[in-house]
């Protein structure tokens, strides 16, 4: 956590704005002046009022809510680099966040924002990003953010009312976009999304520009997306990936935690060891190998577990009800497959075709999506992802 240089709890807001700002721009995230005069205007806490910590004792789940009134240092955590959670859900997860402002200076920078420009956010969260691209726009009511949440874009509404004035935040499924703005010139999602929406690609103007979290099963890609006067849309990745919480949508389908327990129950096919040099399972740390693993066999996903001596990785494919299990014990490795798909070698060709390409990176890799939504993936010649055209919203 970054540390001011005076004693936060008697400095004022326009202090510590001027401090966040000059930090980012010394991260080099933060290139332009409009960007840097909109992060210096706009106050974190009037979106931040309160935030939660976790403790740190293991296998605890308990969250700690702190505020102005109860935190010392207030000040100095809101206005320091790191996201900060605003909301805990039932489970004990986190459900939704302040980003982090250097992932949101990036995001910015590449969204590129001109004044008079219609901007839409998918999640609005606090609304503290909805805040500082109003500031970009020059007039609120040129922003639109939808949340999926009532309360939370209630709240969000209450704060950017107090500091910028008027924006457009309707309660409403992102998945779906919001036509009634629409064409938009610039779209921002700060949530995850494993496809890019119809409904985005349709409501984006020719000549606009979208940005966006794609994550797949296994990793995550900063996509930048511009949008041709024919109604084709091509893109590519930031070298850095972005971590946002997935999009909450009755769209898209979702991963039962009960999945590798009932795929264990499927009848073992294969039992095999693993040579000393084997790049498996270390392999699945590797962030470049997971991105062209997820689009080269869609649907995959990993867990690990400890018990006791023991440790477990799990690569699974619900689609094709089939799991590959490796574990550990005294430092070696064996695996096994159970269910009838040929799981462990489609790991092992996915490796092998990711060598031949060099290992390539999610920066080598372009998006490409025609008139009619039909989506393709590329790494040089090589088409990883296509799925076919789907009904327009």
């Amino acid at each position: 956590m970054s540390t001011f240089p005076f004693n936060s709890a008697t400095q004022s807001s326009a202090e510590a704005r001027q401090y966040l700002a000059d930090e980012l721009v010394s991260k080099g995230v933060i290139k332009t002046a409009a960007i840097r005069k909109a992060f210096e205007a706009i106050p974190r806490e009037r979106f931040v009022p309160f935030f939660y910590e976790r403790d740190e004792a293991p296998k605890r789940r308990e969250w700690t809510r702190y505020d102005a009134a109860n935190t010392q240092d207030y000040m100095q955590i809101v206005y320091s680099d790191e996201a900060l959670v605003t909301q805990v859900n039932e489970r004990g997860w986190p459900s939704s966040s302040s980003s982090m402002p250097t992932v949101m200076a990036l995001m910015l920078e590449a969204l590129d924002i001109k004044p008079g420009q219609r901007v839409l956010e998918i999640g609005a969260g606090t609304g503290y990003n909805v805040a500082i691209m109003t500031m970009l726009t020059g007039d609120p009511r040129l922003v639109t953010s939808i949340e999926i949440d009532k309360g939370l874009a209630q709240q969000a509404q209450q704060a950017l009312l107090g500091t910028v004035g008027l924006v457009n935040v309707v309660v409403g499924d992102g998945y779906r976009g919001y036509p009634e703005h629409a064409p938009y010139d610039r779209i921002i999602a700060t949530a995850s999304v494993p496809l890019i929406p119809p409904a985005w690609t349709q409501q984006l103007g020719p000549g606009g520009r979208l940005v966006t979290d794609l994550h797949g099963s296994l990793a995550s890609g900063f996509l930048i997306m511009e949008k041709a006067q024919d109604g084709n849309i091509s893109g590519h990745f930031q070298e850095r990936p972005l971590h946002f919480m997935p999009l909450i949508t009755e769209q898209l389908p979702q991963t039962s935690f009960d999945t590798v327990k009932n795929l264990l129950l499927e009848p073992r096919r294969e039992l095999f060891p693993l040579a000393n040099n084997s790049p498996f399972p270390d392999i699945f740390e590797n962030h470049s190998y997971r991105w062209f693993l997820q689009w080269f066999l869609p649907d995959t996903h990993i867990s690990r577990q400890i018990m006791g001596d023991v440790t477990y990785i799990y690569l699974y494919n619900p689609k094709h009800c089939t799991i590959l299990r490796f574990q550990q014990l005294n430092g070696k490795w064996a695996g096994d497959v159970h269910g009838s798909y040929p799981l462990w070698q489609k790991i092992q060709d996915a490796y092998a075709t990711w060598e031949v390409l060099k290992r390539p990176a999610p920066q080598h890799y372009r998006l490409e999506i025609n008139a009619h939504n039909q989506t393709v993936l590329y790494v040089g010649t090589l088409s990883l992802l296509v799925n076919a055209p789907q009904k327009r919203a």
